[in-house]
């Protein structure tokens, strides 16, 4: 999905430069740092959001799964040691 939705974008234009004029000028600054290219970077900052809000909460699920299993596993030991 990011490749889709925020790198093919780059690509795309990046490629379609490099062609129509040259390579050199496709890579430079002055094409990277375009307002085109800039809006780009923009764009993609919503979805990236998006992305670090549900790694956050896989973590979050993560450590407390982790976390319960521990409790659990601790509980079990003290039953069988009295």
């Amino acid at each position: 999905m990011m490749s889709l939705l925020s790198l093919l974008q780059h690509g795309l234009w990046q490629t379609y430069a490099c062609v129509n004029d040259y390579y050199a000028y496709a890579r430079s600054a002055e094409f990277i740092h375009s307002e085109l290219m800039e809006g780009f970077e923009w764009a993609r900052a919503p979805r990236d959001i998006v992305l670090t809000v549900g790694v956050l909460a896989f973590v979050k699920f993560f450590f407390r799964f982790l976390r319960q299993r521990v409790y659990q596993r601790l509980s079990a030991n003290r039953c069988f040691v009295r």
